[in-house]
């Protein structure tokens, strides 16, 4: 998946990844890249998300966050959280008035107990407000 404007890539695993960078286009890409940034200054992280993330790749403002776990906490107890927060958001992204574009989340493959989150929202002063009500 490719988002136009975001610049955000996915793939079905960390391998077919690696596989890209190895290609010609990906030789390409850094080219242009480096236009704006510098080429070291480039880090990837994986996530294995639980559902789609391109409703909230698509929205107008995309939330990207990381949550680690405390000492103690359970992968488990995360997981129960952030599923339940998932069927908000889809809740949400259902509504005629939307408040959300929806999201996911999914374990971070190079950082054990980390998780990425994605949400989607129609606007930054959507996502402020939502954010006064948590």
């Amino acid at each position: 998946m490719a988002h136009p404007t975001k610049g955000s890539l996915g793939w079905e695993t960390v391998a077919a990844h690696k596989a890209w960078q190895k290609s010609p286009v990906f030789a390409t890409s850094l080219k242009n890249f480096k236009r704006y940034s510098v080429p070291s200054s480039l880090k990837y992280v994986h996530a294995y998300f639980v559902d789609s993330p391109v409703a909230a790749l698509q929205a107008p403002v995309t939330e990207v966050a990381w949550f680690t776990l405390k000492a103690g906490a359970s992968k488990e107890d995360a997981e129960k959280v952030f599923t339940e927060l998932t069927q908000v958001w889809a809740g949400e992204a259902e509504k005629e008035n939307k408040r959300c574009h929806g999201g996911t989340w999914g374990p971070v493959v190079e950082k054990p107990g980390v998780y990425a989150v994605v949400i989607g929202y129609p606007s930054i002063e959507v996502h402020s407000l939502l954010s006064l009500l948590v």
